[in-house]
């Protein structure tokens, strides 16, 4: 933007989160059985992404999309991932993420795309719930609002580090930094879960 670049990296495919205590005890034994045992055993962790294809065509109206074929594997199989950006003249980028998991994988501890923005997107603000972190398993105590806060501001200092500061039911989800533009995540189709860390 202007000459700047915006991301470090991504958008790319992500099927691994910080591990909560009710996922398994990090450092226990007995946790096999448990979801945190059953992802180490898959090889969540270590998911290798490999591109597949790549392709680019500009669009009658002016507009250009973006396709790629990417792959995630583990040693419990794979999750196939076709995204595509349809770049706009109004600055507007229409991202559509499509996943096919492996009938061998185990459950999955997260399935979607994690980016990297540049350091200096510090302020955070979101329609969605809040004010504090809130999963699809327990978000009834989080209101639905306007919420703002920083990015720093979203970590939670648990005994045990782990997952922290996701929010749900997300409309759009905003990212500003000094002397930066604002970028904006929006849902379209359905709502979002999203969350942003410095970790």
């Amino acid at each position: 933007y202007n000459g700047k670049e915006l991301l470090e990296n991504g958008p790319q495919l992500q099927i691994w989160r910080g591990a909560t205590d009710n996922d398994g005890i990090k450092a226990w034994s007995g946790q096999d059985s448990k979801p945190l045992g059953r992802w180490r055993a898959a090889g969540f962790e270590n998911v290798t992404v490999s591109c597949q294809s790549a392709s680019a065509k500009r669009n009658k109206d002016g507009s250009v999309t973006l396709s790629f074929e990417s792959t995630g594997e583990s040693k419990g199989g794979k999750v196939r991932h076709s995204h595509r950006y349809t770049i706009l003249g109004s600055g507007e980028i229409i991202a559509e993420n499509d996943f096919r998991c492996d009938k061998s994988l185990p459950d999955l501890p997260r399935l979607g795309v994690t980016l990297a923005l540049q350091p200096e997107f510090e302020d955070l603000q979101w329609f969605g719930r809040g004010p504090h972190e809130s999963y699809n398993d327990r978000k009834r105590g989080a209101a639905v609002g306007l919420y703002k806060g920083t990015v720093s501001d979203q970590y939670v200092d648990y005994v045990v580090p782990q997952e922290h500061g996701n929010k749900t039911d997300v409309r759009w989800l905003e990212l500003t930094g000094s002397g930066k533009p604002t970028v904006r995540f929006s849902a379209t189709e359905r709502l979002l879960e999203a969350s942003a860390s410095h970790y």
